[in-house]
This record gives structure tokens, C-alpha cells and sequence, in this order.
């Protein structure tokens, strides 16, 4: 056993400092090196967003002079509270279809429904936190909302609301400076 702490000690960095557990399992230790514990553990959970970012994106004051603001720019807050908002389109159409269907199966319709409502509510939550997979969600969706619309403007009246909820959605999430530095990698 001692052989092997010592080999471990040779060939292993000095990072390592006891080759063998106390318990006698053999497994290494290594000494917790480089940032805190807390800044760890936000380095590594990935979902951190630094502070010069968010002081870009909303215009805080300096590191310094009184810590910066949690909230997103104001564009992006509009973004998001329109794609929860989406969330009410799979409700109501949960209801239309309970109103309507006398009987069956309504298992598939309920399950479509949650579906609905959970990628409107955590993309309308990821906006809000500035990762970028839900903004490239939310312009894909808003996107395909805008060519729907387009789609069914000439046949009838609805596809004015689909195009310009899609066009919204997409226009607060591109055009201003505040929501592109809201997204942007650190």
C-alpha cells in the first residue's frame, strides 16, 4: 500500500495530497486549489451570469459604486413576458377541447397541453436569466409565428395577431443594444 502512495506522490501532481484515504479505499484527494468555494460552484453551475454583462445590458453603475442590478433590460423583460403569456394559448385550447369532446381519451390533449405550457414557462424564464438557448428558442417560435401569420393573412382575419406577436417577440430580442448584451457569452 505504501508503494502505491508513494508511486502516486511521483507521478501525480503536487495537488495530490494523500495518495491513499484514511479509510483505506485508496482513493486520491486532491487540495482544493484556485477560486472559493462559492465562486466555484456559480463557475461550474454555467448558469452565472457575470456582473460586467449584466452591467452592460442594463446600464448599472461600476463594480465599484453599489453592485448591479439583477433584472433584465427592459426589451428582454417584455420578451419574456410575452412568450409566458404564450403559455395561455395551449391552456385555452385545452378548454375549447374539453368544451367540445363528449368523451374518449382526453389523456393526449391534457399531455400537449403541459408540453405547451412548460416551453413557454421555461423560455420566458430563461429570457429573464439571459441564456441564450431560450433567446434562440423564442426567435425560432417567433419566427414561425411571424411566416404563419403571413401564411394565413389573405384567407382570413386572424393572422394579423400571430404575425405581429411573432415580429415583436423577434424585433425585442435582436434589434436593441441592451438585449444583445444581455445574451452575450461571458
Amino acid at each position: 500500500m505504501r508503494v502505491t502512495a508513494h508511486l502516486a506522490e511521483a507521478v501525480l501532481p503536487i495537488a495530490v495530497t494523500d495518495a491513499i484515504d484514511r479509510s483505506g479505499t485508496g482513493f486520491n484527494h486532491r487540495r482544493a486549489e484556485g477560486l472559493p468555494l462559492a465562486r466555484q460552484s456559480d463557475s461550474l453551475s454555467g448558469m452565472g451570469i457575470d456582473d460586467d454583462r449584466r452591467q452592460a445590458a442594463t446600464g448599472g453603475s461600476p463594480a465599484g459604486s453599489g453592485g448591479t442590478s439583477s433584472q433584465p433590460p427592459a426589451p428582454v423583460l417584455i420578451a419574456a413576458l410575452l412568450v409566458a403569456a404564450g403559455a395561455l394559448v395551449p391552456i385555452g385550447l385545452l378548454v375549447l377541447v374539453l368544451t367540445e369532446f363528449e368523451g374518449g381519451n382526453l389523456v393526449p390533449a391534457l399531455l400537449l397541453a403541459l408540453v405547451g405550457v412548460a416551453v413557454c414557462a421555461s423560455v420566458g424564464y430563461g429570457l429573464w436569466r439571459g441564456w441564450r438557448g431560450s433567446r434562440i428558442v423564442a426567435m425560432v417560435l417567433g419566427g414561425l409565428l411571424l411566416l404563419s401569420g403571413l401564411n394565413s393573412f389573405g384567407s382570413s382575419d386572424f393572422g394579423l395577431l400571430p404575425m405581429a406577436y411573432g415580429a415583436l417577440l423577434v424585433l425585442l430580442l435582436l434589434v436593441p443594444a441592451s438585449a444583445r448584451a444581455w445574451f452575450r457569452p461571458s
